[in-house]
């Protein structure tokens, strides 16, 4: 966080404190993005001073990177960004019982980039690899929906609205009370209407449960307390 800028490190620490007690409620509601990053201060205070990747994280969330996919080599540039942090994180997946939070997100962001650059294949084992280690991420919940999310988009680029349904009927309903739900619901909604704007979706989608996704797919529903 603080690469080339060390004197920075204290007054970020000191900002970082800060955040938890600045959240808001309106009309007796916490905001969902406040949640969010009151979630990444406390985790940067554990971390002792430290998150992976925090700015992409935010591109990600902000969903800036159709617009970053216009360069190819803006694009290019992150992915060997991300791609060293990879490497750093390798390893993790193979401690038992060791989270795989910021191991995941890495993925997401590989992944994203990779569909950037019509990697595709790529792209997919990075995003079905997150929702193989969903029991192993502890914190970060929304990277599983957000994946799933991902993944259908590659699926209809690759013609096959089936599985991208599936995906998104999964990552819609299986996941509940976490920080970014409402902005995984926008990104869905956008998604099914491409797919209806094609006549490859119904009207609207039904209610489903674990039992009616195929087996790949058939989460335990999840959430935040």
């Amino acid at each position: 966080m603080v690469e080339g800028h060390p004197e920075l490190k204290d007054s970020i620490t000191e900002l970082m404190a800060k955040v938890p007690s600045l959240k808001q409620r309106l009309a007796g509601k916490s905001i969902p993005l406040e949640k969010y990053v009151v979630r990444k201060s406390n985790k940067f205070a554990s971390q002792e001073g430290r998150l992976i990747v925090p700015a992409l994280e935010l591109l990600y969330i902000w969903n800036s990177f159709p617009m970053i996919a216009k360069s190819r080599e803006l694009t290019e540039n992150i992915l060997c960004r991300v791609n060293n942090e990879f490497s750093s994180l390798e390893d993790a997946k193979d401690i038992e019982n060791k989270p795989l939070d910021d191991y995941c997100l890495i993925l997401l962001l590989r992944g994203v980039c990779y569909t950037s650059l019509n990697r595709h294949m790529q792209a997919e084992d990075c995003f079905r690899e997150i929702i193989s280690c969903e029991k192993r991420i502890k914190e970060d919940i929304y990277l599983v929906p957000f994946a799933m999310s991902e993944l259908a988009l590659i699926r209809i680029k690759l013609s096959d609205p089936a599985e991208a349904k599936d995906l998104l009927e999964s990552a819609r309903h299986n996941y509940h009370r976490y920080p970014l739900e409402t902005i995984l619901h926008f990104r869905v909604h956008s998604i099914l209407h491409q797919l209806r704007a094609k006549g490859q979706a119904p009207p609207t989608l039904p209610q489903v449960d674990s039992f009616s996704l195929p087996r790949s797919l058939s989460q335990q529903r999840r959430g935040y307390p």
